[in-house]
């Protein structure tokens, strides 16, 4: 176990795993249908590569004014081109450590060379998750109950999957409510869930969890007591998170367009396009179970099992291809090329 820990600590060896399942699951997928499959990609005109990268490129942009807008209400100058490189650069360590474990360190690297204090850096962090989480769940919510009944009866044993990674971030949501408002309550509540998880052996040392969930509890009361009342920043900042996951779930879409595949049933654009955000959106629910870096491997298999009931397994494949190299390989690269400018430019200034 030790030594598993040690690899998937290293940057280097959870891409090096990340790439070796995806190369697994790309080969079971591609493997009868290669050709089909390279057919459909070799259609795609070159201005749809150059408009997915420019989507990608306005999804970090939209966590950029994010962190913008959180940064100068804590009281520090803060651009969005900053914003931006902690996006692009955040993105990076959370697609190369286990259950994307690293991100928030990464950014608090990022912010420390920025000059942003690290008590203010903490309060942005925890405001940004908070919102996030608060405005993925409503999100989510909203688009289960669009399409609710028509993806369970396709996909009924998958889709237990999809609710139970809703509950999973409901319930993050709710701790982190009831422990500003209701602090016995919380400690009710880890105890109890701790206490379980030792049971099952999933957590090893109960007292060093508690000791971080209370360190934790302590960051975010601090965070809540600076944000909370700034309603402005609040409703700004849940419109631009909510924006953000739009932007991400719409991409397969864009994906459709740009290889001019229809569905097998035919339908409206309006709806093609909502049935692309709902299933991506599932997509990253059940991610939340796949603890390997970028959730590689399971990513792709559930990308391809979920839009192959509305656009068949060729055309679910050529899409997963597509949509997987620009919103997480392509990502890797553009990620940890200004990860490595940024740190040398910082180290020569300092």
């Amino acid at each position: 176990m030790k030594k598993i820990k040690k690899i998937l600590s290293n940057p280097v060896s959870s891409m090096a795993l990340a790439l070796g399942f995806t190369v697994l699951v790309l080969y079971i997928v591609f493997k009868d249908n290669y050709k089909q499959i390279l057919e459909l990609l070799s259609t795609i005109q070159p201005i749809w590569f150059v408009i997915l990268l420019l989507v990608v490129i306005f999804y970090h942009y939209l966590i950029g004014i994010n962190l913008k807008i959180l940064v100068n209400a804590s009281g520090c100058k803060y651009t969005w081109w900053d914003g931006l490189l902690n996006a692009v650069i955040a993105t990076f360590w959370h697609g190369v450590t286990p259950s994307a474990s690293g991100g928030q360190v990464g950014q608090l690297f990022v912010f420390k060379k920025q000059r942003v204090p690290s008590s203010n850096a903490a309060g942005v962090l925890w405001a940004d998750f908070v919102v996030y989480q608060v405005s993925m769940v409503v999100t989510v919510a909203t688009l289960l109950l669009l399409r609710f009944s028509y993806f369970r009866s396709h996909f009924s044993n998958l889709f237990l999957l999809v609710i139970l990674g809703f509950i999973v971030n409901s319930f993050i949501v709710v701790v982190l409510l009831v422990g500003v408002k209701h602090e016995r309550l919380y400690h009710c509540i880890t105890n109890g869930t701790v206490n379980l998880l030792v049971k099952i052996r999933i957590i090893k040392n109960k007292n060093d969890t508690m000791r971080n969930l209370n360190y934790q509890l302590m960051n975010f009361k601090q965070c809540a007591d600076s944000f909370i009342h700034n309603k402005k920043v609040l409703l700004q900042c849940a419109g631009l998170q909510v924006a953000r996951l739009l932007v991400y779930y719409a991409i397969p879409f864009l994906v459709v367009l740009s290889m001019n595949i229809r569905p097998l049933e035919p339908t409206s654009n309006a709806m093609m396009l909502l049935d692309c955000i709902c299933l991506t959106a599932y997509v990253s629910m059940v991610n939340a179970f796949i603890p390997i870096p970028g959730a590689s491997g399971g990513t792709e298999a559930i990308f391809v099992l979920m839009f192959s009931t509305i656009y068949g397994a060729v055309q679910a494949s050529a899409m997963m291809a597509l949509w997987r190299f620009y919103t997480y390989y392509l990502l890797m690269v553009i990620g940890a090329l200004t990860f490595l400018l940024f740190k040398n430019f910082y180290h020569a200034r300092d």
